[in-house]
């Protein structure tokens, strides 16, 4: 997990959209789309139109470097402080890295995403030949990459946020999933606000911690003081860190849950105890 400084918008919303009629750029002007027939080419940092695309919230971007494609997710504080991972990640074997290499990611007409090095090698492609031929992929405001044909989902990356930071909520029903290993062959890791109002830490259906809150409709927020609670409905406090730090923020990691802070680091993660082994 890399922490940075820097300004950007703030998002406070955890799910998110698009829809016809929506920008289809951020406030530094790169665009969300990459459209039919179109590519990114790769230059070292991934910086730029060229090489990148960026959610209209400015929160997340889809980079290509001279060896690989990721999802960066950039949180951003009011005072411009920022908290980054990488949520999403195509690459080279480690034989084969390169990162100067002119490596491209196409959206060809054959309707197949594809990483390929500068010489025609693929590294990854979203197998999805024959889905359509006018297909275009969006980086969208809850950090899922999209490939639309004919205005029909046909393939998502399904990536999340992985981080919360203080001022955010996390609403009955909707989860943060950690996949940044998948390509490994490791399960994703999901926190889960769960309907019945339990908070749970899952991986391969198996619960790793839980609040033991069971009160239908509640919701988990992480509060401007550092204090990680699940509220009832009605405000009720059934639960909580008893965490205080100044710039907190959570990151779901593989298998476990860290809170971090600006000045002092990691100090509260779950479940506790040393952490579990992916």
């Amino acid at each position: 997990m890399r922490i940075i400084g820097g300004i950007s918008a703030l998002a406070l919303t955890l799910s998110g959209l698009w829809v016809a009629g929506a920008p289809a750029a951020s406030a530094s002007g790169i665009p969300a789309v990459l459209g039919t027939g179109k590519c990114l080419v790769a230059n070292v940092y991934g910086q730029g139109a060229g090489a990148e695309r960026e959610s209209v919230s400015g929160v997340f971007a889809l980079r290509v470097t001279g060896d690989s494609a990721e999802i960066d997710e950039n949180e951003t504080f009011p005072d411009g402080f920022i908290a980054s991972t990488i949520n999403w990640w195509q690459f080279l074997n480690s034989a084969s890295l390169n990162s100067r290499d002119k490596t491209r990611l196409c959206m060809r007409t054959s309707g197949n995403l594809v990483l390929s090095t500068s010489k025609g090698k693929v590294i990854w492609s979203s197998h999805t030949t024959g889905t359509g031929r006018h297909n275009s992929v969006r980086l969208e405001n809850d950090g899922n990459l999209v490939m639309f044909s004919s205005g029909k989902v046909v393939w998502s990356t399904r990536t999340t946020r992985t981080i919360m930071i203080a001022g955010t909520t996390l609403r009955a029903g909707t989860s943060l999933v950690y996949r940044y290993r998948q390509q490994f062959g490791i399960a994703p890791t999901w926190l889960a606000m769960k309907r019945s109002g339990d908070l749970v830490l899952e991986r391969r259906a198996r619960i790793l911690w839980s609040t033991h809150t069971r009160v239908r409709g509640s919701h988990a927020a992480l509060l401007r003081d550092g204090d990680f609670v699940v509220y009832a409905p009605g405000g009720r406090v059934l639960w909580q860190s008893h965490t205080r730090g100044h710039d907190a923020f959570l990151e779901l990691n593989c298998s476990y849950l860290s809170m971090s802070y600006r000045a002092s680091g990691t100090n509260w993660h779950a479940p506790r105890g040393p952490q579990p082994a992916c």
